[in-house]
């Protein structure tokens, strides 16, 4: 019997690391993910996916990232970096000009 629980633990924890954080936390990250955002490579704060359809948070590009939605791409004193992945998200995003926010 423990063995059985032991695997479907396993299971369901690969679950989450294969298919990202579960829709409440890919909603509370939504709300905080804006201003100065860093592109990286390694070392992110968050895993983002831009999607066309379904997504966690509408993003707009601007200088004056104030709000939820808004980023503003920087080299140097980001807020938040991110990495952009195809697989196993913590947010997904689409790019709007207008519109932006959480959904």
């Amino acid at each position: 019997m423990k063995r059985i629980i032991l695997v479907v633990f396993a299971l369901c924890s690969l679950a989450v690391l294969v298919f990202g954080a579960g829709d409440s936390e890919r909603k509370a990250i939504a709300r905080i993910l804006y201003g100065k955002i860093r592109v990286v490579s390694i070392g992110e704060h968050y895993k983002v996916r831009v999607v066309g359809l379904g997504e966690d948070l509408r993003v707009r590009v601007d200088d004056f990232a104030d709000r939820p939605g808004r980023w503003c791409f920087v080299n140097i004193g980001e807020d938040y970096r991110v990495r952009f992945v195809d697989l196993g998200e913590d947010v997904r995003v689409r790019f709007v000009d207008l519109g932006e926010g959480p959904r």
